[in-house]
Formats: structure tokens, C-alpha cells, sequence
């Protein structure tokens, strides 16, 4: 399931501290970068995330910004980073923040998830890769040339808007088959985490835990690389942990039951799976 052996001896419900989880994803990257084709960018040391010097603050710390890379067969290159590098992390989550590591189906990321970031509608998407899946050749270079451009013919609608300088076709927005084959060929370099404080809510009127609106196309190329996705959960001391989603992405909610070790990922207000690990 991952590229290193950082993360894989975890199971779902297992609890670290900041110090636990910073150590791991040092460790991710020490072993991430015994594979020589990997690179790194600028002058960055392996073992350790610096912190931004002129950003730090009596509340907070910013870690440098990291980037990974290396040459793929598909498209020019992979590119990389973790989840703690080039982010703001508030004193309270470095000193006494408590994380949970979950993995959720990937049965119910594909059937639920409707869209990603530069993506509204993942019907045409869903359908490309499953004639692949389905397909005698696979996911070869060529079948997937060959596919590709079968789907940019039958659905030509470009947009700009996205991350990208350049238009790109709108039934695609967001697939990136390099990252999509890297996850396929050798697994995922590490779980998507979720680190904000909690934020106030006036309608429930107390403070809340939020997708922050990342990681929505993550979930997405991990489930349909054939794995669960894997997350770390801010909960602190939290009796039953819920996050809500400021995206309105897949999962609108997630209820965590820590006791009885379940979890209910909603698709509507009122639709839910129910997990029991």
C-alpha cells in the first residue's frame, strides 16, 4: 500500500502525538529517497523539516516548502510533497495535538465521490478508467494514449479553470496520470493529514474539526489505484471526533466512534456508509 515502510505497520484507531507522527513522515522521506530516482528540491536536508526562520512566530510554526520529483514514463515528471512541509502548524497542535490514523474503503470513495477540486462532475472520468480497467491491455502507455484520445474526441470541452497555466479538457480536470501510475506502479508516499485547529461554528455553536479543503483529488486517484485511502485525524482529546467538509465534498461528514472503533462517512445529510474495523 505505501511506497516506504513509515506508515504500514499502523493500523486504523492508532493515536500518536506531534513528535510520533513528525517522526514517521522523517522517516517516510529517509526511506523515500533510497530509491535514487527520486529527487529533492533545492538545498533541503533528508532527515529532518527545517523550520521557515522568518516566519516564526510566538503561536505558530511554518515549515520550509519541499518539493519531490522524478522522472516517470508517463507525462515528464512526478511531483511530490508531504503534508507538513510548507504549512503553518499552531503551537497548541505542535505541543499537545493527538492524531488518528483511519483508512476509509475504497469501495466508498468511488461509489460516493461526485467530484474534486477542478472537477464538478466525475461520471465521464469514472467511465475512462473502469473501459481501461476492463480492458485486454490495461494501463500500458499506448492503451492509454489510445483511450485518451477516443475520450478528448467524444468529449472536447476544455476550461481554465484550474491549476493549470493552460486549458485542459474538462471530463479530465485533475487526473494526473502521472501521480495516478506512481500510486498503481509503487504504492502511497503517505496518508493525507489534517492538522487545522478547531474552528468556531455558529450554527452548532461550538468549535468544530474541518476538511480543510485539500485532498479531494488525492482520495479520488488513491481509491481507483486499487487502496484504501489513508488519512491522520486531528482529534486532541476528543470523546467522539467529527469532521464536516467546507467543500461539500465526499464525506460531507464523518462521524467517528473511537470506543466502538466505527465510523459513519455521510454522502448527504442523511446517507451514510457505516465502517467497523
Amino acid at each position: 500500500m505505501f511506497k516506504t515502510n513509515a506508515f504500514s505497520d499502523l493500523k486504523p484507531f492508532d493515536v500518536l502525538t506531534w513528535n510520533e507522527l513528525k517522526d514517521r513522515f522523517i522517516l517516510n522521506q529517509i526511506e523515500l529517497f533510497k530509491d535514487t530516482r527520486w529527487k529533492i528540491e533545492g538545498d533541503y536536508p533528508i532527515d529532518s523539516f527545517p523550520i521557515k526562520e522568518e516566519e516564526v512566530y510566538p503561536n505558530t510554526v511554518t515549515y520550509k516548502a519541499i518539493g519531490y520529483y522524478r522522472k516517470c514514463d508517463y507525462g515528464k515528471i512526478v511531483n511530490a510533497k508531504t503534508d507538513l512541509t510548507g504549512k503553518t502548524f499552531s503551537r497548541q497542535c505542535l505541543d499537545n495535538g493527538k492524531f488518528l490514523y483511519l483508512t476509509l474503503p475504497k469501495e466508498i470513495i468511488i461509489k460516493n465521490q461526485k467530484n474534486v477540486l477542478h472537477n464538478k462532475d466525475l461520471k465521464i472520468l469514472n467511465k475512462f478508467i473502469e473501459e481501461i480497467n476492463n480492458s485486454s491491455k490495461g494501463w500500458t502507455k499506448e492503451n492509454y494514449i489510445s483511450y485518451l484520445k477516443k475520450y478528448d474526441e467524444n468529449y472536447p470541452l476544455k476550461t481554465t479553470e484550474t491549476n493549470k497555466a493552460e486549458e485542459v479538457y474538462k471530463w479530465r480536470a485533475d487526473f494526473a496520470i502521472e501521480w495516478f501510475m506512481s500510486l498503481k506502479e509503487e504504492g502511497i508516499i503517505n496518508p493525507l493529514l489534517y492538522y487545522i485547529d478547531k474552528k468556531p461554528d455558529t450554527e452548532i455553536k461550538e468549535a468544530r474539526w474541518e476538511f480543510d479543503g485539500r485532498g479531494t483529488h488525492r482520495p479520488f486517484l488513491i481509491a481507483h489505484a486499487g487502496y484504501d485511502v489513508p488519512y491522520f485525524f486531528r482529534i486532541d482529546n476528543d470523546k467522539n471526533p467529527t469532521y464536516y467538509s467546507v467543500k461539500k465534498a465526499y464525506p460531507e461528514l464523518l462521524n467517528i466512534n473511537l470506543k466502538n472503533k466505527t465510523v459513519k462517512a455521510y454522502s448527504t445529510k442523511n446517507i451514510y456508509d457505516e465502517i467497523c474495523y
